[in-house]
C-alpha cells in the first residue's frame, strides 16, 4: 500500500445503468468538471423473451474507460482524487470465490467461468421461484411490501441453484451489482446495507433468516454461514463508509488512479439519485439560493428518480411497514436512525434502503 493515500478535493462517481456506464468527476462542492458515458452490452435469448444478461467484465472495462476519460478531460491528477463511489442497477452478479465471472446462461456452460455472469434486473426467468418465496410467509416479505418481485436477487439465485450442478453452485458468490463493484475495486468482500436489505432478504437488526432459506431450498447458505451471500459476522456497511483500504493496486492501475484511493460503500442507483436530489440547492429569482439543505431538511423533499423505471423516495424518521398493492409497494426500514420510504409503480424494480 502507498505510504500516504490520496486526500484530494476532487471525487469520482460511477453510475452503472441499464444500458451504459457513466463517470463524473466533481469538486468537493459538487461542481461537475467532467463526465463520460460508455454503452454496455445486454444479451438476449431469441427463444425466451424473459432473458436479459450482462457481463461484469464488459461493465468494468467501461468503468475504466470513462474514469480515465474524465481524468484526461479535467486535467486533474490522480493524486488529487479524494475518493471513488459506485452505484448500479439491482442486478445479480455471480463470481467464483476468486472473483472470476461465472456463466448464468442456460445450457452446458451454466456455472462455468465465462463473461455472461449478470442476470439483469429486468430478467424475468425466476417466476416459479418468486411464487414459492411469496408462499413462505416469512418475515423477509414484510420488508418488500409483503410480495417479493421476481426481479430481486434471491429468486434468481434459487433459479440458478435448481439448474446448476451442485459442485459448481457451491463455489459461487452472489452479489447485488453495486456490491460487486466495490469488491472488484478493492478486493474486499464487504457488503452494503442497501443491497443486502433491498435485494437479498437480509432483515435489518435481525440478519439472515435461517428458516426462510431452508424453506425455499437454499439451506446451503445456512450451512456455510452465508459466505456465498456475504455480510458474515455483521461485515456490512452503510452508504459511503470506506471499504477496506481503498483501491487495490490492480484496480488502481486499470482505472488510472492511485492505489489506496478511498472507495465508499456502494448504493443502488435509485438511492444515489435520492442522495443527489435531496441535497440540491435551487434557483430563486435567477440566482442560486444561499440555502444549503441539511440532512433534516431532506425529510421534506420527495425525490423522483427517473431512468428505465421511476422511483419516488422520501426520508422519514419513524419506522413502519406497509402492505403493497398489486405487487408494487411501499417499503420502510431502518437505516442509520432514519427511514427511507419508497413508493413504486407495480411494474418497477422494488428498491429500498
Amino acid at each position: 500500500m502507498p505510504a500516504s493515500p490520496p486526500t484530494g478535493q476532487y471525487f469520482i462517481g460511477v453510475d452503472v445503468g441499464t444500458g451504459s456506464v457513466r463517470a463524473g468527476l466533481v469538486k468537493a462542492d459538487g461542481e461537475i468538471l467532467s463526465s463520460c458515458v460508455e454503452p454496455t452490452q445486454t444479451y438476449r435469448d431469441p427463444r425466451d423473451h424473459r432473458i436479459f444478461e450482462q457481463s461484469t467484465t464488459n461493465i468494468w472495462n467501461g468503468i475504466c474507460k470513462t474514469v480515465r476519460a474524465v481524468l484526461a478531460e479535467s486535467k486533474v491528477s490522480p493524486s488529487e482524487i479524494g475518493g471513488v463511489g459506485f452505484d448500479a442497477t439491482c442486478s445479480l452478479a455471480v463470481a467464483d470465490m476468486n472473483g472470476d465471472p461465472v456463466v448464468v446462461t442456460t445450457g452446458e456452460h451454466l456455472g462455468q467461468n465465462g463473461d455472461r455472469n449478470i442476470i439483469l434486473w429486468a430478467d424475468h426467468r425466476a417466476e416459479e421461484e418468486a411464487l414459492l418465496i411469496n408462499s413462505s410467509g416469512s418475515k423477509v416479505l414484510d420488508y418488500v411490501g409483503g410480495v417479493m418481485s421476481l426481479e430481486m436477487e434471491i429468486p434468481k439465485t434459487l433459479w440458478l441453484k435448481r439448474r446448476m450442478k451442485p459442485d459448481l453452485f457451491s463455489r459461487c458468490q452472489f452479489f447485488d451489482l453495486p456490491d460487486f463493484l466495490s469488491y472488484r475495486a478493492t478486493g474486499i468482500n464487504t457488503r452494503s446495507t442497501c443491497s443486502l436489505t433491498c435485494k437479498c432478504s437480509y432483515v435489518p437488526n435481525s440478519g439472515w433468516q435461517d428458516d426462510f432459506f431452508k424453506h425455499i431450498g437454499l439451506g446451503d447458505f445456512v450451512e456455510n454461514n452465508y459466505k456465498q451471500l456475504g455480510g458474515v459476522g455483521g461485515d456490512i456497511l452503510t452508504a459511503g463508509l470506506p471499504v477496506g483500504k481503498g483501491l487495490s493496486k490492480k484496480s488502481a492501475d486499470e482505472l488510472g488512479l492511485l492505489e489506496g484511493t478511498p472507495v465508499g460503500s456502494a448504493v443502488i442507483d435509485a438511492y444515489a439519485g435520492w442522495l443527489g436530489t435531496v441535497a440540491a440547492r435551487y434557483h430563486e429569482d435567477g440566482k442560486l439560493s444561499e440555502f444549503i439543505p441539511s440532512f433534516e431538511e431532506s425529510r421534506h423533499r420527495l425525490a423522483a428518480v427517473a431512468g428505465t423505471s421511476t422511483c419516488h423516495i422520501v426520508q422519514v424518521k419513524l419506522s413502519f411497514l406497509i402492505r403493497s398493492q398489486n405487487g408494487g409497494g411501499g417499503h420502510m426500514i431502518n437505516s442509520s436512525n432514519h427511514q427511507f420510504f419508497s413508493l413504486l409503480p407495480p411494474h418497477t424494480p422494488r428498491f429500498l434502503l
